[in-house]
């Protein structure tokens, strides 16, 4: 029998001054912010738990030999994700001379001047059957047949929203 459990946390703040005003005003900097302060916040998780028990012949001089078992994991991910923009309505206005919701339809999202907020949760469970049996016929040839049988079911639950994301789209499968 081997037992497993493995749990992460990963969380990271990235600089993301350049590539806000490139995605939306079409250049990296622009004269009049020259410190703009955008970035981004992940959280991200992941656990998993697997089982695998097994069960297998004890002779092993016999000329027929055999092992079974099975398998079983469960695994759930989750990454967090927002963009935030102190400047992002100021330098809309400025480039485009109309606010952000004009421009995009939807707001910066607040508190925090978000512009991208992203939920995704995933989790999968697997269950599996093996077997395997051999027979020694001769020294030199070895008879074996084996299979295994697996099942997975996987669901994902993701929710994006704010200017950057174009508005909300909210996915779930499984």
């Amino acid at each position: 029998s081997n037992t497993s459990y493995y749990d992460r946390i990963n969380n990271q703040v990235v600089d993301y001054s350049t590539l806000i005003p490139a995605s939306f005003i079409a250049q990296s900097f622009h004269p009049l912010y020259p410190h703009y302060p955008a970035h981004a916040v992940f959280a991200q998780t992941q656990t998993v738990t697997a089982q695998e028990f097994r069960v297998q012949s004890a002779n092993p001089d016999s000329n027929f030999k055999w092992i079974g078992g099975g398998y079983a994991s469960l695994a759930k991910q989750t990454m967090f994700e927002n963009i935030f923009d102190p400047d992002f309505s100021a330098i809309i206005q400025t480039v485009f001379n109309q606010t952000v919701l004009q421009k995009y339809g939807m707001d910066v999202i607040q508190p925090g001047n978000i512009i991208y907020d992203a939920r995704h949760i995933a989790k999968d469970k697997q269950v599996a059957g093996f077997g395997e049996v051999s027979y020694k016929m001769f020294d030199n040839l070895t008879f074996t047949v084996g299979g295994r049988y697996s099942k997975m079911i996987v669901a994902l639950q993701s929710t994006q929203t704010g200017p950057f994301n174009g508005g909300i789209t909210t996915n779930t499968s499984g």
